[in-house]
């Protein structure tokens, strides 16, 4: 099917809404112009750095009391450069913290979608409970064809953040809300070194948040009362990223029978070297991805 055909096999409604647009984890803001079952058209000037089958994640800016953080997936079909610069993103799958009839609701009256089949699965490195829609919608003002079913997106191998200034609402979105207010962090498997003392200690950070780290290791401070310092590297598309934590141990996790051991460490600091905000960029990152593998 021609891609011009394909990408308009659903007819279009008006529809100019602020939006959140996350890619990679990263926020890209931009306003919709119109809405289909099958997809939606973005307003962006930075529409030509997103190429054809990125990712992307969708928030309604203006609608976060209504719907609560609903992420609306797709892929990028087209990108148009004449004015006004948009992007064509095809619709795969809907997730959200909500139960399976509030987002059937959502779906149905915003976007006229009247969803079956929503399925729940929990983010792996959180346990928490998403419920999710995977577009093969029926459509609930006019006939069209089945679109067929989609593989997962789950983001590149190596994390590489957006330019700071692709955003242009003021304050935090609610990713960076998600996890500042709700400490929501991810599994990793991180090299690291832990130094207090004098002492350096080998391990490896094993989950991460912005606020707390879990860092694995066969050796255990005497005094967990010491301030402690985590370095690590954050592996990049440019290059690693050096970070270290410095906190205080607050608890200790030891599996039974095992001779390894997990210290919880409270991040009072971070000293992010020449990339000041990657730790935070990677974390949300992280989430992303975890949403989108639901």
């Amino acid at each position: 099917m021609p891609e011009a055909m394909e990408a308009r096999q659903f007819a279009r409604r008006e529809f100019v809404e602020e939006i959140f647009c996350y890619v990679d984890g990263e926020r890209l803001d931009a306003r919709s112009l119109n809405l289909s079952v099958g997809g939606i058209l973005l307003e962006t000037a930075q529409a030509h750095n997103l190429p054809k089958g990125a990712t992307v994640a969708v928030v309604l800016k203006n609608r976060l009391d209504e719907l609560g953080t609903v992420f609306l997936f797709g892929k990028v079909v087209r990108q148009q450069a004449d004015a006004p610069s948009a992007l064509a993103v095809r619709w795969e799958k809907a997730v959200g913290p909500v139960d399976k009839e509030a987002l059937a609701t959502a779906l149905r009256e915003v976007f006229r979608i009247r969803a079956f089949g929503i399925e729940e699965g929990a983010v792996p490195s959180t346990g928490q409970v998403m419920s999710v829609f995977r577009f093969v919608p029926e459509v609930l003002d006019e006939a069209a064809e089945n679109t067929g079913r989609f593989d997962n997106p789950v983001g590149p191998e190596l994390f590489g953040g957006l330019r700071p200034e692709w955003k242009q609402y003021e304050g935090d979105g609610p990713v960076t809300q998600e996890i500042d207010q709700s400490r929501v962090g991810s599994q990793t498997n991180l090299k690291a070194v832990l130094e207090f003392e004098g002492a350096t200690v080998q391990g490896r950070v094993t989950w991460l948040s912005t606020s707390i780290l879990r860092f694995a290791t066969r050796l255990v401070p005497a005094d967990e009362s010491l301030v402690l310092a985590v370095s690590f590297e954050i592996p990049t598309r440019t290059g690693p990223a050096s970070i270290t934590c410095r906190g205080r141990v607050q608890s200790v996790e030891r599996d039974e029978g095992e001779t390894a051991s997990s210290l919880v460490i409270g991040i009072d600091a971070a000293d992010e070297g020449a990339q000041p905000g990657v730790l935070r960029r990677y974390v949300r990152w992280l989430h992303a991805r975890d949403v989108s593998a639901s």
